[in-house]
């Protein structure tokens, strides 16, 4: 009975440890803005060096500019291979999104670098299922939106003949309107 007791204070310590953590957070507002501006400035070592030294967590909610913008999105934004990889192999959350409702896997996709695709889509991090479906989501989006231009470029050149048709007979019209005033008044 007591060790049933024992467990239960202790699980109950773990859940407040975990629910305080984020007040107690090592991120303060000036080391965030920071690691971002070093992140801009691609400063990698001084990024990694941060991180470490002040053991932050990188997937701390705090963590994020003013667009939403993880520290993996920065890197990612920045092209910085990398910073890319450290993140990606100290599990930063790869299902984040922005506030252009972006992952870091939907931001390399438009900015069409494989090479960090590629670092994303084979971390051995839990969120690979979601960024499969993620690129196959991408993938339909941009094969759909390919059909739809495609379609758009066919309605165009069709309006465009039409509308040519349309302004001869419109000319042609005109012409024969015009002389049959000419004849009535003679």
């Amino acid at each position: 009975m007591y060790v049933l007791y024992v467990m239960y204070k202790i699980n109950k310590i773990n859940i407040l440890i975990m629910f305080y953590s984020g007040f107690f957070s090592s991120l303060t507002e000036t080391i965030r803005k920071d690691l971002f501006q070093k992140v801009y400035s691609h400063n990698t070592d001084q990024v990694i060096s941060t991180i470490n030294s002040k053991n932050i967590n990188v997937n701390d909610s705090k963590l994020i500019d003013e667009l939403h913008n993880t520290l993996l999105h920065a890197a990612i934004g920045t092209k910085n291979t990398r910073l890319v990889q450290y993140l990606v192999n100290n599990k930063s959350s790869q299902t984040k999104t922005n506030i252009f409702n972006e992952t870091p896997l939907n931001m390399a996709m438009k900015n069409h670098d494989e090479n960090l695709i590629k670092i994303l889509l084979v971390s051995d991090s839990n969120d690979t299922k979601k960024l499969t479906d993620d690129l196959d989501k991408e993938r339909t989006s941009h094969k759909r939106t390919r059909d739809e231009r495609d379609k758009a470029v066919l309605e165009k050149e069709l309006l465009y003949t039409e509308n040519k048709k349309l302004k001869e007979d419109n000319c042609e019209l005109q012409k024969t309107v015009k002389t049959l005033r000419q004849s009535m008044k003679k």
